[in-house]
Order: structure tokens, then C-alpha cells, then sequence
């Protein structure tokens, strides 16, 4: 059997799904189409090459991070389970949204960033429990909370970064 992969769209990402069928050659004609199809949407600025560098900066971070005392000062170890859920927030966050800057946390959490000036930033906190920890600074007012990270990024994470590049 065969497979092949197609992307799936809702309202806000892509799911990238297989699906096979019998034949005793070669892919077809529609399967090499459709592999195609789904390389360049992937490469593409929109989808893909656009946060190919974020990837490989959280990339970084966990492989700098996943041990006990990372830091010397008793840092908790990053698990792979947080870096799981980062690139799967990085993935979702929308087109339109400008790239963060990703840092680690001396609590096993990663730390994503969006920072215009002094006194306009914005951060979040990601685990591996898809709780989002988040704070902003505009101008003098400041903001705090904690919010469940499910099938979407949450309206105030969203709300929060058009902020900095408004």
C-alpha cells in the first residue's frame, strides 16, 4: 500500500494527514502532485520557511537546557515534552504575527518573547501541560495571568502581541 500526505485546513492551521491505497506500481501521477503540493506549502513564507529559524532557536535552547542545573544555579531541566509543545505553538501562531525570541526558563519552562522597546514587551511561558504564563509591559501598565494553550493560541496571547507591533 501506498501513502500519501495531504494538509487539512480549519479555520486557523493546517493538520497534515496520510492516507493510503492499493496499487502494485509506481506512485501515480496524483501522488508525485501531491507530494509536490505539500513541499511547497511547507517551504512556503506563509507556512513554513518563514519560522524554520524560531524552530531551530527552540531547537537550541532545549538541547542547551534538558539537563538538571543547566544554568549552575539549580535550574530545572527543559523536557522534551515542553520543546513537543513549543514548536506545536510555534506552528500555530498565525502568519501575521511577528516572530518571538525564545529563551529558557530556571523552571523547566520555555520562555517566548516579542519586544518592540523598554517599556513594550510581551512574553509567555510555555510547559508541557499546555499552560501558557504570560506578561506584558505597555508603557506603564503591565499585565499577568495564565491560560490553557489548546487547538489555538488563546484570544488574549493573540490580542496581547498585536500590542507590540501596533
Amino acid at each position: 500500500m501506498n501513502t500519501a500526505t495531504a494538509l487539512a485546513f480549519d479555520d486557523k492551521c493546517y493538520t497534515p494527514i496520510s492516507f493510503g491505497f492499493e496499487t502494485n506500481s509506481e506512485p501515480n501521477e496524483a501522488i508525485i502532485q501531491l507530494r509536490k503540493i505539500q513541499q511547497q506549502f511547507l517551504e512556503s513564507n506563509s507556512f513554513g520557511l518563514r519560522k524554520e529559524p524560531l524552530r531551530q532557536e527552540v531547537a537550541e535552547v532545549y538541547a542547551d537546557c534538558n539537563e538538571e542545573n543547566w544554568d549552575g544555579c539549580e535550574a530545572i531541566a527543559i523536557a522534551e515534552s515542553t520543546y513537543d509543545e513549543v514548536i506545536r505553538l510555534v506552528e500555530g501562531l498565525p502568519s501575521n504575527i511577528p516572530l518571538p525570541s525564545p529563551s529558557p526558563e530556571p523552571t523547566g519552562e520555555i520562555c517566548l518573547e516579542w519586544y518592540s522597546h523598554p517599556r513594550c514587551v510581551f512574553s509567555i511561558s510555555v510547559n508541557s501541560t499546555s499552560t501558557i504564563t504570560y506578561a506584558g509591559l505597555f508603557g506603564y501598565e503591565t499585565l499577568h495571568g495564565t491560560v490553557f494553550y489548546g487547538q489555538s493560541l488563546p484570544k488574549v496571547v493573540i490580542e496581547n502581541i498585536s500590542r507590540i507591533t501596533a
